[in-house]
């Protein structure tokens, strides 16, 4: 039997009850942390700036990003994805034109999907230093940022406790607020004019919204000693193109859900998205929460059984290359005993679909919270059918009870009337005048 064969009423609420309780985000807080944040974020900026002219020079904005952005964020409102933006000049500082091909953004045939970030020397002379074989370098940026974010933070007011860690090209910021994550990465910002090539093509590309026609280029690389190659981004594209599918990032934090529960931090966030993604036409409004649910983890079981997630927008590269085959294998097991115990099991115990997402301690915790929801839902019911009952009851002797005293009333009217006519004939008889003869 297929997955996406299955879908019952009460399957659709056990996984609607996952969600509200174990996966939603605290809005109220999201918010309260969102407002704390802005506050640190402007006020480090800003101190950047004055520290160091080259990052005045290309600070754009700062971009909430990642699950936050696209609102698929599963559990905690206090971890935050931000990309600084930066953008290049842009008129060259040699020649003082525009698009005068001195940066170019080109395909690695190496690493399908990733990006080599070339810069000619010249084109702006803050930059020379991070430049090698003409190619921007990952490390030497890197470094450059980490640093100079590290000296401004020591600049903030009331910055006690606040601490700092390193994760790819994330400096992670830990601040006292609510012990509230920030993942700051510098990423370049570019139209649609520099759209890499052999990537699959922008569908937003003549959109008004200026932020559908440009992408960004994140500092990760694809291995440790490569420092010439950059990551692209498409968050904005990717956010629209799931816009307005209700179904789906409900789905995703499902899914996301039942990875974490699995301990697979191996398959990132993104992966999961990817395969949303590339099915995101086979959900429609009509769609259950449970197909939804149901397609994507039929498509993840494919991909682990593979051992391929193809990258969206470059469909030759395969984002599992770097996970170990080893693992991708235990996985891909781990994966399928859920699957097979929820199809044997669905029928007869519903709740087993709870038990595959969550770990075993929120399982423990959902099962005795639905049984006592059920129990609470089944005795309103009784009640409610008792109340009726019993109202049915009392009209129906009420209606008797008139039914039979009209009755009553009737031939009581009957009998009285037959009495005044029978009297009326004997007392016409009695006082009528003898006929003459």
């Amino acid at each position: 039997m297929s997955l996406r064969d299955i879908n019952t009423s009460e399957l659709e609420e056990i996984l609607k009850i996952i969600n509200s309780k174990y996966i939603s985000i605290n809005s109220s807080k999201r918010r309260e942390n969102i407002k704390k944040l802005n506050v640190i974020l402007n006020e480090l900026t800003d101190i950047m700036k004055s520290l160091d002219p080259l990052f005045k020079k290309l600070y754009e904005r700062n971009f909430f990003g990642g699950s936050y952005y696209n609102g698929s964020k599963v559990e905690k409102p206090d971890e935050f994805d931000i990309d600084i933006i930066l953008v290049l000049p842009k008129q060259c500082d040699t020649c003082r034109r525009k698009n005068c091909g001195c940066v170019e953004i080109t395909s690695d045939k190496s690493h399908s999907g990733w990006l080599k970030f070339k810069i000619k020397e010249g084109f702006c002379k803050e930059l020379d230093k991070f430049i090698l074989n003409d190619c921007l370098q990952i490390n030497i940026i890197l470094d450059w940022w980490k640093g100079l974010v590290t000296k401004s933070l020591n600049r903030i007011r009331e910055n006690d406790n606040i601490r700092i860690s390193e994760s790819g090209p994330a400096l992670i910021i830990i601040l006292p607020h609510n012990d509230i994550h920030v993942d700051l990465v510098p990423s370049f910002m570019f139209s649609n004019a520099e759209w890499p090539k052999k990537f699959r093509s922008n569908p937003f590309a003549s959109s008004p919204l200026q932020k559908l026609t440009t992408f960004l280029l994140v500092p990760k690389a694809p291995c440790s000693n490569r420092y010439d190659l950059w990551r692209a981004s498409f968050q904005e594209q990717e956010n629209e193109l799931i816009k307005g599918k209700e179904k789906l990032k409900p789905a995703l934090k499902l899914l996301k859900k039942m990875r974490s529960s699995m301990n697979r931090v191996q398959i990132s966030s993104y992966y999961l998205k990817t395969i949303v993604l590339e099915n995101v036409n086979d959900i429609t409004s009509k769609s259950t929460l449970t197909q939804a649910f149901l397609l994507y983890l039929d498509k993840y079981q494919d991909c682990l059984y593979n051992k391929k997630i193809p990258y969206y927008w470059y469909s030759e590269a395969n984002l599992l290359k770097n996970v170990e085959p080893d693992v991708i294998e235990q996985h891909y097991n781990q994966l399928s005993k859920k699957i097979d115990k929820f199809k044997r099991e669905y029928e007869c115990n519903p709740l087993v679909i709870a038990e595959i997402i969550l770990n075993k301690s929120e399982y423990k915790d959902f099962e005795k919270y639905y049984k006592e929801l059920r129990c609470s839902n089944q005795s309103n019911y009784d009640h409610v059918q008792n109340t009726q009952s019993l109202n049915t009851n009392v009209s129906g002797y009420s209606e008797s009870q008139q039914d039979d005293s009209s009755h009553i009333g009737l031939w009581m009217g009957l009998a009285a009337l037959g009495i005044g006519v029978i009297g009326g004939i004997a007392y016409a008889a009695a006082t009528r005048r003898p006929r003459r003869k």
